[in-house]
């Protein structure tokens, strides 16, 4: 972020990466609402900046695309009469994940718009 320390904003970006990649895989509900408190508060820690707004799109088309791929890939398995239970939990992470960056990025454009930089 601009104006941010070096060191702060790679710290940010590998404690969201970590938050984001742990949410996609996490089984247990309670975690889940942990991780996601996480992320959210990692993401608006120094503030409400445009770049913030531009790396949660980034998020969104990312999570967008995981979905899309998850989607086939379920789909195939049924085809193919293989168990997708596994499979259709970690799609629900993935919608639950992107939903969550939607949300963020709505809070930060928010913030932007009162001038909270």
């Amino acid at each position: 972020m601009k104006g941010m320390d070096p060191l702060a904003k790679f710290v940010q970006g590998q404690n969201i990466a970590r938050f984001t990649a742990q949410l996609l895989t996490e089984a247990d509900a309670n975690e889940r609402d942990v991780l996601r408190q996480l992320l959210l508060e990692e993401e608006t820690r120094y503030g409400f900046r445009s770049e913030q707004l531009a790396l949660a799109d980034q998020h969104i088309a990312a999570s967008a695309l995981r979905i899309e791929r998850q989607k086939m890939l379920i789909e195939q398995m049924k085809a193919k009469g293989a168990d997708t239970k596994i499979a259709e939990r970690i799609f629900g992470n993935f919608l639950e994940t992107h939903q969550l960056f939607v949300e963020i990025r709505s809070h930060i454009a928010e913030g932007l718009d009162r001038g909270t930089i």
